[in-house]
């Protein structure tokens, strides 16, 4: 039995790793469609959609493990809805926001923002849990601190369930759910 099944485990990451190749190259195109100057929102959709298309991961919380790094977001609302929403403030602007899926369960959400002016990046850091699912992704925050080191009230720790559209090895798609359709 255990033989059984260690050898369909086996199977199914050969199955998967071949599908590396065409998995990476629809992943390039998302990619590519993301850094245009002038993004096409239908043809970014499309691509995501194509790629996720392929049959998923059978070790996906495996492989959703690392660092990632928000490369385009289609609506502020989206980003928001992951991190803390400062970058709202008047004057301020995100410049960055990196998501580490740790094999522990922990992740660390790290937001970069820029403050127009004479000032200093700001850092805040969002830590806690995170579980991945074949199409979820949720990240429970148990602690926020900002960046001036201050710990935040309770309401920034709180759990954040994301739909997960679409993996690789170089492109995790996640949405949120909000009013108009998903946010990628």
């Amino acid at each position: 039995d255990a033989t059984e099944q260690w050898a369909a485990n086996l199977e199914s990451r050969l199955d998967a790793a071949m599908d590396d190749g065409d998995r990476d190259e629809k992943a390039s195109k998302v990619l590519e469609l993301c850094k245009e100057e002038n993004r096409d929102f239908d043809a970014i959709d499309a691509a995501v959609k194509d790629l996720a298309a392929l049959p998923a991961y059978p070790d996906i919380g495996f492989r959703a493990r690392g660092d990632w790094r928000l490369v385009w977001a289609k609506s502020d609302e989206g980003v928001g809805f992951i991190g803390t929403g400062l970058h709202r403030v008047p004057l301020a602007n995100l410049e960055d926001q990196f998501l580490s899926l740790e094999a522990d369960g922990s992740c660390a959400l790290t937001e970069v923002i820029r403050v127009i002016g004479p000032f200093p990046n700001v850092k805040n850091l969002l830590t806690g849990t995170s579980t991945v699912g074949p199409s979820t992704l949720r990240l429970t925050y148990t602690k926020v601190i900002d960046g001036t080191g201050a710990e935040l009230t309770s309401s920034q720790a709180r759990s954040v369930k994301l739909r997960l559209a679409a993996l690789s090895k170089s492109l995790l798609v996640v949405a949120a759910a909000s009013i108009d359709a998903d946010d990628w």
